[in-house]
Parts: C-alpha cells; sequence; structure tokens
C-alpha cells in the first residue's frame, strides 16, 4: 500500500496555483529582469571579494561558484558554520582547496564574506 500524500497526489504543491504563478512571472518581464539584475549584482560583488583576496572564482551563471580557499572546504565549512554562515557539502575532487559558495540575498553575501574574511585571515596568519 502506498503512503498517502495528499488528495491531489501531489503533496503540498497546488498545480492551479503553480500554473498561474507561471503565467505571472511570463506576462511581468520586469520581476524577471529585476531579479537577474539583483543576483548579478550579488555575484559580481563576491567573485570582486574573492579576486581581491588572491583567490579565483570559477566563472558561473548560476546560483553559485566554486571558490579555491587554498584549504580544506571542511575546516572552511565547519568554521563557517560556527559564525552563522552556511556552506555546501564536500564536492570531490575539489575538497582539499576548493568551497562551493551559494549566493543568496546581498545581505547575506555581506554577512557571508566578512566570515569568510575572518576566517581566511586566521588562516593566513596561522600558515605564517
Amino acid at each position: 500500500m502506498r503512503p498517502w500524500v495528499g488528495s491531489s497526489g501531489t503533496g503540498s504543491l497546488n498545480v492551479f496555483g503553480l500554473a498561474a504563478a507561471t503565467v505571472a512571472i511570463a506576462q511581468d518581464n520586469t520581476f524577471t529582469t529585476n531579479e537577474r539584475n539583483r543576483n548579478k549584482a550579488v555575484r559580481d560583488m563576491v567573485t570582486k571579494w574573492f579576486a581581491d583576496r588572491g583567490m579565483k572564482p570559477t566563472d558561473c551563471q548560476a546560483n553559485f561558484m566554486f571558490v579555491n580557499i587554498g584549504t580544506p572546504a571542511k575546516a572552511f565549512r565547519e568554521a563557517c558554520r560556527a559564525k552563522g554562515v552556511m556552506v555546501a557539502r564536500d564536492f570531490p575532487p575539489f575538497e582539499k582547496t576548493h568551497a562551493r559558495i551559494s549566493l543568496g540575498t546581498m545581505e547575506e553575501m555581506q554577512k557571508a564574506v566578512q566570515v569568510f574574511g575572518e576566517i581566511l585571515a586566521k588562516k593566513s596568519t596561522a600558515a605564517a
């Protein structure tokens, strides 16, 4: 016997609501354009932040980037988590030097890069 997932069989998704939202978004180009512009501004800010510190992120057009941070991703991720910033899981075979950085809002990423700076500064001080 299958578990019950709701009367429509789609769990909590309302198919008619999804269809209406899809049509509304397709008809409102300003929303899509504004979101693309906001996403690009965030991506550009984070890319520049890493580049200014000698770390080259991958060229991305998505909501994440890989960055060669020169340290294992696990240690970086755990240090970020301790300061309230989440960093994605390991992505073999790059986990020894690269972190996958998911992009959020401008405010979220401004906090994130501040935390990244604190953690990466400690790493470079410890290496010296």
